[in-house]
């Protein structure tokens, strides 16, 4: 077993097994028997990580409930959500959020359209990011009667479902803070 110095011991497991990888490479240079080895131990070890690692951010599924993001998500299909921290959301990301209503417990499940210190407007149904139209392959049909103009701060997201005839969201809400934002969805 390598003993991990002090400096690396809180560190997670993919990082503790690729400094014990850079370890036993720098051991094994001069010896063929070890060398060969060294080249299976660490197939193995590849695979154990990548499993282990692929189970810790894949462990959770969560069924839709509602109509609001047909066609990407059906109503009753299970999807794989993972934890993410409101500073790696990017625009098309589906998210799980709390809900705004004041004492609620449901989590709505939203593709983020606006990001933190953007102007969005939707106009016509379209959406627009800094006066940019946005291109939205993901809509069946827009809304025409959902338009809106929203200045979002530097901790607050817009948020829309795809089946925009048919969501609560940040038509009905307005935007949502990164705190109140729980998962991704993976598709």
């Amino acid at each position: 077993m390598v003993a991990l110095p002090a400096s690396h011991q809180s560190d997670g497991l993919c990082q503790q097994l690729n400094y014990a990888y850079t370890y036993l490479v720098g051991m094994t240079r001069n010896n063929d028997v070890i060398k060969r080895f060294h080249h299976f131990m660490f197939s193995f070890l590849t695979i154990f990580a990548l499993s282990a690692c692929g189970s810790l951010y894949a462990q959770q599924t969560f069924v839709m409930q509602g109509p609001s993001m047909q066609p990407t998500i059906e109503p009753g299909q299970e999807v794989k959500i993972v934890a993410v921290e409101a500073s790696h959301i990017q625009r098309g990301n589906i998210v799980g959020l709390a809900s705004p209503v004041k004492d609620a417990t449901d989590v709505l499940v939203k593709r983020v359209v606006g990001l933190p210190n953007e102007q969005i407007a939707v106009r016509g149904g379209r959406v627009y990011v800094n006066n940019a139209l946005l291109d939205e392959p993901y809509i069946v049909q827009f809304c025409s009667i959902c338009d809106g103009t929203w200045i979002l701060k530097s901790d607050e997201y817009l948020v829309l479902g795809d089946n925009r005839l048919d969501s609560f969201d940040s038509h009905s809400f307005g935007p949502i803070k990164a705190s109140s934002i729980q998962f991704w969805v993976l598709l």
